[in-house]
């Protein structure tokens, strides 16, 4: 008797269970979808995010990260980058990578790059204190 194996988890269950953001951009820089990860990071709904192009949705501090970011054939790897989304400020790691087979279109992960920050801060206080 053979067991069965569990399914494997459709593309879109997969996309949704990330631990970071994740944006699919079309060529005019247009948020088509996105995940729950980066609803939760960025504080605005998928719903509300769908359809809002990106620039709109993040304003960047870096003005020349801004060419970069509408480059819709560059690959781009962003760390700590200040942003504003809405009221809020936030500190991204930001990925942007091209689908080859879709001229324009591009996949953005996003990531609170403050954490980081606070781990350190969490090790710095744990290295001063001693027995």
């Amino acid at each position: 008797m053979s067991e069965d194996k569990p399914a494997l988890p459709a593309p879109r269950e997969q996309l949704n269970g990330l631990a970071f953001g994740l944006m699919m951009l079309d060529p005019d820089q247009i948020i088509r979808e996105a995940n729950p990860a980066a609803e939760n990071l960025l504080g605005i709904s998928i719903k509300r995010m769908k359809g809002r192009s990106f620039l709109d949705l993040l304003t960047f501090a870096q003005p020349g990260l801004i060419d970069k970011l509408t480059d819709t054939e560059r690959q781009l790897v962003a760390r700590g980058v200040d942003v504003k989304v809405g009221n809020g400020d936030l500190r991204l790691n930001i990925t942007m990578a091209t689908l080859s087979n879709h001229p324009g279109w591009r996949m953005v992960s996003l990531s609170d790059a403050s954490q980081g920050d606070r781990f350190d801060e969490q090790e710095r206080r744990g290295q001063l204190r001693g027995p």
